[in-house]
């Protein structure tokens, strides 16, 4: 009965997963608390290594209805005067977004393929859930049968390239949630059945996964989330790295995305001096304490570096929130030392660099075929974010690590010196996608 279940939630690609590892199944649990609800398989390998598959309602996995490929989905403009009115608003490309796996500590591990991934925020996370999702055998089948079954429920109109599903805009009122609730409920039920939520944890999780819906952003179904586990047995496990400087200088981009006025050398090395001051060089990883799943330990103290440096120096904190939210240390924390605290060896990991990802995937495909037999052709990696519209930035950014003065370049490489040894980087930067 327990394996029927495993089945059905995690598909049979699953099963097919631990025919070729040689994996054994061992039995099912489920947790719901305040922080983890999610379906754990419990697994071991031949040589009795345990392993635990999780797909998990809460943290949510998101979708986006809209895609380039099917311009299909818009929002309604509720007045002339809303700032859609005429055009209606059109998503760009899929992105399937949320997810618990780095959120929690865990790794991604697609099923149907024997890999197991992770990486750090601005090292191209964003591209590596997508790779997840093209890896996971029939997992973006199912998300785009989601995404066509609910554009159903949506009322739409038609156009002259076919029929355009209607969002209703928040102004709306009740009709803004109506066309929802049906597809909310079947959630808020998977988490009482399927995972033993009592009404009220499960209603309160249905109502945070609804924030997004008038954006065009829906809470997934447990099935619907990619998979992950906690210690890769019997995979190859891979890490998507970056150059830490590229890391350092995306972040500060990010920090400014809204900085009016050109940006400048001066305005990135006044963010680094100040950044410098909030960051010793010393600094070591902590976390807070977390509960386990399901009894078993598995999400237990999942090691984030999630606590800032700057939370010891309250003397320079006027300004935190904004230059320097706690959310930015994710973008920042040396992966090296992030990897460590999660009780891994980074140099066990393949390191699959961001800069080449062509050569690094022919690298990742040698290895399966040579050490797991298995040979198949694997999905391309998905590109980083566009630079378009950013020219004044790329500007800069392209100038590289020659242009910054010996005292900044000399902070990053005492932060991320074991970064720059092992993953084999230079202190001398020099960014790609610069002509």
């Amino acid at each position: 009965r327990q394996y029927e279940v495993f089945r059905t939630k995690f598909g049979r690609s699953a099963e097919l997963d631990l025919n070729r590892s040689g994996a054994v199944f061992q039995g099912i649990s489920v947790t719901c608390d305040d922080e983890v609800h999610a379906f754990l398989a419990h697994i071991s390998q031949q040589n009795d290594e345990p392993d635990e598959l999780m797909k998990f309602a809460w943290p949510r996995t998101y979708v986006r209805l809209g895609t380039d490929e099917a311009m299909d989905v818009a929002i309604a403009a509720p007045t002339i005067d809303d700032k859609y009115a005429g055009n209606l608003h059109r998503f760009g490309e899929r992105r399937v977004s949320g997810g618990a796996c780095p959120s929690m500590g865990f790794l991604h591990c697609p099923l149907g393929v024997p890999v197991a991934m992770t990486g750090l925020a601005r090292s191209g996370s964003r591209s590596m859930r997508h790779w997840a999702l093209l890896l996971e055998q029939g997992l973006l089948e199912g998300i785009e049968e989601l995404r066509q079954r609910i554009m159903k429920m949506l009322p739409s109109i038609e156009t002259p390239r076919g029929a355009l599903a209607i969002i209703p805009h928040p102004g709306a009122g009740e009709n803004s949630v109506a066309v929802w609730r049906d597809y909310m409920t079947t959630l808020r039920n998977e988490e009482v059945f399927w995972l033993g939520c009592t009404a009220e944890r499960a209603e309160l999780s249905v109502q945070l996964a609804g924030r997004h819906l008038h954006k065009g952003v829906v809470a997934a179904h447990l099935e619907h989330s990619p998979t992950c586990c906690r210690t890769a047995a019997g995979r190859l496990q891979i890490l998507v790295v970056r150059h830490p400087f590229a890391r350092f200088w995306s972040t500060f981009e990010q920090t400014y995305r809204r900085h009016e006025g050109e940006p400048t050398l001066e305005l990135f090395e006044r963010w680094s001096f100040e950044l410098f001051r909030r960051w010793p060089e010393d600094h070591s990883c902590r976390t807070r304490a977390r509960k386990g799943c399901a009894g078993s330990g598995a999400c237990a103290d999942p090691p984030f570096c999630e606590v800032p440096p700057w939370e010891d120096f309250s003397e320079v904190l006027s300004d935190s929130d904004g230059v320097f939210p706690a959310s930015a240390w994710s973008s920042l924390v040396p992966t090296v030392m992030a990897v460590r605290a999660a009780g891994r060896d980074p140099a066990k990991f393949l390191h699959f660099r961001l800069e080449d990802p062509e050569g690094s995937a022919a690298v990742v495909h040698d290895v399966l075929c040579r050490d797991f037999s298995f040979c198949q052709a694997l999905p391309r990696f998905p590109a980083p974010d566009s630079h378009e519209g950013r020219e004044d930035w790329d500007r800069l950014r392209c100038m590289g690590a020659a242009s910054w003065p010996p005292w900044l370049r000399q902070g990053l490489a005492a932060r991320y010196r074991e970064d720059l040894l092992i993953f084999g980087y230079s202190e001398d930067w020099q960014p790609d996608r610069c002509e």
